[in-house]
């Protein structure tokens, strides 16, 4: 038996090779099935989605044409219309809303008023300020000097002011007989305020606490030209202030013997080298007989002494003892 299946089993070349030639077949009919098969997909709802997408899509043929441009005219015609500037949109509510207009003063109507007239809150409070800062309005065209009132706003505004009879003109003659009153004065100059010094023509707030400050300094002026000093003052102002002015009261002198250093120093004629050689002086020698002993002082003149002379004098009874 064995020999006969030995028999049975045992091939020549021929053979072999028809063999190999067969099996080869079969091998490659299995591997060209196997690459005919599907691709599986990896994502499924990426694909679904695309076929649905690809089979929504309408090509524009002759006879789906009308129906396309027809999906067109409706979306345009559902989209929001443009929006206009805010600004304009509120300028013209002014004009369009119902507002009760009624006639006022603008020189005494308050910030409620106003907000009922249409004007914002905020421009209402501006224009009250402006008119408790001393403002006032004259003629009805005169309410566009309110800072952030619009022109709209202004037009709406203007047929309802009213104002006095003979306000303008009233008000305008007050002012100039006030002014042609108080510039007729003359000015005391180691009495008059800062409110009596802007009296003057060309001196205004800045002037008049420049000189007021520099009296204060000196202790007082000692004469008129004295004036002509004060910083930052200039010439063309004083003199034309010049024949208005007047001095009846001196300054009030220190006795020399017992200002301390920092008085001397604050004065305006005295520096700190002269401030502390005077007080070197009066320690040596006892303090001082007479103004004119601080001559004696080689750093200080007769010029020096002739200004400082209506500031300082010697008191007898209070020298100083060494």
């Amino acid at each position: 038996m064995k020999e006969e299946l030995y028999e049975f089993l045992r091939f020549n070349k021929q053979e072999w090779l028809l063999l190999l030639l067969i099996a080869g077949a079969n091998t490659g009919l299995w591997m060209y099935d196997i690459t005919r098969s599907p691709t599986p997909i990896e994502h499924p709802t990426e694909y679904v989605s695309e076929q649905i997408l690809d089979q929504s899509v309408e090509m524009p043929t002759m006879k789906n044409a009308k129906r396309i441009s027809a999906k067109k005219h409706t979306l345009q015609s559902n989209s929001p219309p443009p929006q206009k500037s805010r600004s304009k949109g509120r300028n013209q509510a002014m004009k369009k809303r119902d507002i009760p207009m009624f006639e006022f003063n603008p020189n005494t109507i308050s910030s409620d008023s106003l907000v009922l007239l249409g004007v914002p809150r905020k421009t209402a409070e501006t224009w009250r300020k402006y008119v408790h800062a001393g403002g006032r309005f004259y003629k009805p065209d005169d309410i566009q000097k309110v800072f952030g009132l619009k022109e709209d706003q202004v037009e709406v505004l203007i047929p309802w002011v009213r104002l006095p009879v003979g306000h303008n003109s009233r008000k305008r003659k007050n002012r100039t007989e006030a002014a042609r009153s108080t510039r007729s004065n003359r000015i005391e100059i180691n009495t008059s305020t800062a409110a009596q010094w802007q009296s003057l023509k060309g001196i205004g707030p800045y002037y008049s606490q420049k000189i007021v400050r520099y009296r204060s300094a000196l202790g007082g002026f000692s004469s008129v030209l004295q004036v002509k000093e004060t910083p930052h003052l200039p010439d063309s102002v004083f003199q034309k202030v010049y024949k208005k002015l007047y001095l009846t009261q001196m300054p009030t002198p220190i006795d020399i013997n017992t200002a301390d250093y920092i008085t001397l120093v604050k004065h305006p004629y005295i520096h700190k080298k002269q401030a502390s050689l005077i007080i070197k002086y009066r320690k040596q020698h006892g303090g001082y007989k007479n103004i004119n002993e601080i001559l004696k002082i080689r750093a200080i003149d007769s010029v020096f002494l002739q200004k400082i002379r209506p500031y300082f004098y010697v008191k007898g009874k209070e020298m100083v003892k060494r």
